[in-house]
């Protein structure tokens, strides 16, 4: 169904037959004496009888007697037109792409419904359709299935089937007649309840069919109240399969017509399909429990009143609440969570199967526990108290005679939840005092970075180091041959390449000469012991103070250290980096880079999105500072790179080893979006290619816990996941506004 669709289309796909203007249903009775000794009936038989359903079904639908002649046992029954077999009558109904008649059957003289191609589809991919549905409905051989006696043709290549004609009602009928009779009458409790139970029984009738269809490997995907009939037995049908869809045992469709386009009608379209997957049991499941809601509450999942509204409902989970049309009438928590459960957008929180569905009805209407909804124990005994009342006088014998052993071990047992609570809370004291010791020395080590961040821009925005200029300049391809590479250039495991710790290095963004920028790439070269000595500083134990950073230059390569790189790059072109090294690309141009380009966005010290590392050494957390000039013009960027191997190695990985239980340690942000993470390194490995898209920040997945950051909150929480108990400790990172977490299983936390 396309999403141009107007509403008037909408209405027309779902609208509401009146049974009274085709003569499938007499009117119901428009005096209440009737009901009235009905109810009366009841009350003195003591019988529990669904009042609601038999008011409905009160009268007798049709009384077709079946008449045989020797004429008609001889006639032919192999004819192939229509007219041979069957007397066509009046047209009672009429869709889309056919129409449907009563007709007689001449040679076994029963009534049957005969659906017929329009004649402007004869020609069309709709023909198909049509012999589809009729050969699929055919080989669907239930009780709640509508039996297909017959493919015929008509005149001029027409087509029809015949199948068994039904004299009953639509659920959607049936619903709606229910609410006649409350606004006439009034609710009762008790008949509604009666009345609900019914309903719910007819519904398992439906999820009989749909199994079995299941078991075929046939989905319906167009499952809704107005194709569900209740005949005046009531038998239950499950009616047009003419968009079902049908795969073999391998999944593959067995007709290469079919498709897994969105097809239904809204409101009952499993969102999933929207995404263009292929159908499966569970696209039907959805659909039965957004007929459940209908069944249960006598009113429909969604309000919106056109296909957008609808699909966006659907997509979003935007469920009306379940509750009764009538608010006197409660609905049952375990009914809710049944309904929750088929209905849920996400595939992984559905029923598997429609068998597990109707066990879990069935489940619910025996009073037993049913898996969407998992009994404490509080609602075991209640259930089991209800389901077994003899018990009951013997359990308070049993209580009094052993009052006295009970009290002696409630006491014995209260002794050990002490001790098992004061073990307890020891445990969480002594977690979140580990976990605020590991904030702190983050705090610390953060702060340590800022502040040699800003000496070193303040050193670079005066424009002239403190260290003699005149240092020979070394460009990204002197280290492509060793001819020309700096003398003492060596390999280093740290860095992943050959690097010097003596020289910085330059490359140009293309378009830009070196002529242009010699003076410039000179003053900066002028820099490298400033570079060597914010690196050597950066360890949170190393004294602000070094005395010969040169006798400490080759530590750079085989000790890794909190910054690994320190660059700059200007909006003129010019980018050096220090330790230098080869391997930038000669289309590499800096400004495009997701630091730089994040830097020139906002003003001052930052700390820039995780991005890849060019040069292989995986995902780094850029610290960023943006230069200005004397009149506040922006000219350029300092950055820092620290690698999140080194962080989550060095500063959040004690955790790991210490703590029973440990499952990740996190630095978010105060909105509760992840800075960085101890699992980011195993979801993302390291990448040597060029790559200009910085890591986006995502919100922590755990809703809890960003509720306690976004009120700024350091604290405990414990969240069950999967069926597992975690607990979260969080402790903030002040000096960044920032906060430290780490997860534990709960079990494994408390084991000694």
């Amino acid at each position: 169904m396309s999403n141009n669709e107007t509403e008037e289309n909408v209405t027309n796909r779902t609208m509401v037959i009146d049974l009274d203007s085709v003569g499938t249903l007499k009117q119901v009775r428009e005096t209440l004496s009737e009901f009235v000794k009905t109810v009366q009936g009841d009350d003195n038989s003591g019988e529990t009888k669904d009042l609601i359903d038999t008011q409905i079904f009160s009268e007798t639908f049709s009384q077709n007697i079946i008449q045989l002649s020797d004429s008609e046992l001889e006639a032919d029954k192999n004819c192939l037109a229509v007219d041979l077999t069957y007397e066509l009558n009046d047209t009672f109904d009429e869709g889309g792409q056919g129409i449907i008649s009563t007709a007689q059957d001449k040679f076994l003289n029963r009534e049957v419904a005969v659906k017929s191609l329009k004649k402007k589809f004869l020609k069309s991919s709709v023909r198909r359709s049509f012999l589809h549905e009729a050969k699929l409905t055919a080989q669907l051989d239930h009780p709640s299935i509508i039996p297909i006696y017959s493919l015929n043709s008509e005149d001029e290549e027409g087509l029809c089937f015949s199948m068994k004609k039904i004299n009953g009602v639509t659920f959607d009928q049936y619903f709606r007649r229910v609410e006649q009779i409350y606004e006439k009458q009034g609710l009762d409790l008790r008949h509604e309840k009666v009345s609900l139970v019914t309903r719910l029984e007819h519904f398992l009738k439906v999820c009989e069919a749909v199994h079995y269809a299941h078991s075929k490997n046939v989905i319906h995907r167009d499952l809704k109240p107005d194709n569900i009939m209740i005949g005046e037995y009531r038998e239950v049908y499950v009616m047009d399969w003419g968009i079902a869809y049908c795969s073999d045992e391998a999944g593959e469709a067995q007709d290469d017509q079919q498709n897994v386009t969105v097809c239904g009608t809204p409101g009952y379209i499993d969102p999933q399909m929207l995404n263009g997957i292929e159908p499966t049991a569970q696209t039907d499941i959805y659909s039965l429990g957004m007929i459940l809601h209908e069944v249960s509450t006598l009113k429909v999942g969604f309000q919106g009143k056109n296909i957008n509204k609808l699909f966006h409902q659907a997509a979003c989970g935007d469920f009306e609440v379940i509750s009764h049309s009538y608010p006197k009438m409660k609905i049952d928590a375990d009914l809710k969570a049944i309904i929750e459960k088929a209905r849920s957008p996400h595939l992984e929180d559905r029923y598997a199967s429609v068998l597990e569905l109707s066990n879990d009805l069935r489940h619910y209407l025996q009073n037993e526990e049913v898996s969407s909804r998992p009994d404490n124990l509080q609602r075991k005994f209640i259930r089991w108290a209800q389901n077994n009342p003899h018990f009951i006088m013997t359990a308070v014998l049993i209580t009094i005679l052993f009052f006295a052993s009970t009290t002696i071990h409630s006491l014995y047992q209260q002794n050990e939840i002490i001790k098992e609570a004061k073990h307890r809370e020891g445990k969480f004291a002594d977690l979140q005092g580990h976990v605020a010791k590991n904030a702190h020395i983050i705090n610390n080590q953060m702060i340590k970075i800022e502040h040699l961040m800003v000496q070193l821009a303040e050193k670079l925005m005066r424009g002239k180091s403190a260290h003699a200029s005149g240092a020979k300049l070394y460009s990204s391809k002197d280290y492509d041959l060793e001819e020309s590479e700096p003398e003492g250039t060596r390999y280093s495991k740290i860095f992943g390449k050959k690097v010097s710790v003596k020289t910085p290095v330059y490359k140009l963004a293309p378009g830009v000469s070196l002529s242009e920028s010699q003076s410039k790439l000179e003053n900066l070269f002028s820099f490298q012991a400033d570079f060597l000595s914010v690196m050597l500083k950066s360890e949170i134990n190393k004294t602000a103070f070094l005395h010969d950073p040169k006798s400490l230059e080759q530590s750079l390569l085989i000790k890794p250290l909190p910054i690994r790189w320190v660059y700059c790059g200007f909006e003129d072109g010019v980018f050096v980096s220090y330790p230098g090294k080869g391997g930038y690309p000669e289309e590499y141009d800096h400004r495009q880079r997701p630091w730089y380009q994040e830097a020139k966005s906002v003003r001052g010290l930052n700390w820039a999105k995780p991005y890849y590392d060019i040069n292989g050494l995986g995902l780094v957390l850029p610290c960023v500072f943006t230069l200005m000039d004397q009149q506040n013009d922006f000219q350029g960027v300092l950055a820092f790179d620290i690698t999140l191997d080194f962080i989550t190695d060095h500063w959040m990985k004690q955790s790991r080893e210490m703590k029973k239980g440990f499952r990740e340690s996190v630095i978010l942000n105060g909105e509760g979006e992840i800075i960085i993470s101890s699992r980011l390194l195993k979801e993302n490995s390291k990448d040597t290619e060029l790559n200009n898209t910085a890591l986006e920040k995502k919100l922590y997945r755990n809703s809890a816990v960003v509720h306690a950051l976004q009120k700024g909150e350091s604290k405990l929480v414990r969240v069950e996941e999967g069926g597992i108990e975690f607990v979260y400790s969080i402790c903030a990172i002040p000096s960044l506004k920032w906060f430290y977490l780490e997860k534990f299983s709960l079990d494994e936390l408390l084991t000694d």
